[in-house]
């Protein structure tokens, strides 16, 4: 099973921070929607999803059951 860990900078004023982790999501379009309707870095904003150094993103990561 997978799932999909929204993640953000955590520095919102200059972007100089580290990503941290935000929510989880069960499907990937859902945390996709997610990421894409926040703001970024002083209050920008951007399809994150489609970034691939954004102040937002996604990782998948496996569960075992």
């Amino acid at each position: 099973m997978k799932v999909y860990l929204t993640r953000r900078n955590r520095d919102m004023i200059e972007g100089m921070g580290p990503m941290v982790n935000d929510l989880v999501f069960l499907d990937r379009k859902k945390a996709e929607e997610y990421i894409d309707s926040k703001p970024g870095v002083m209050g920008m904003s951007g399809p994150w999803s489609t970034q691939e150094f954004g102040d937002w993103d996604i990782v998948e990561l496996d569960v075992i059951e």
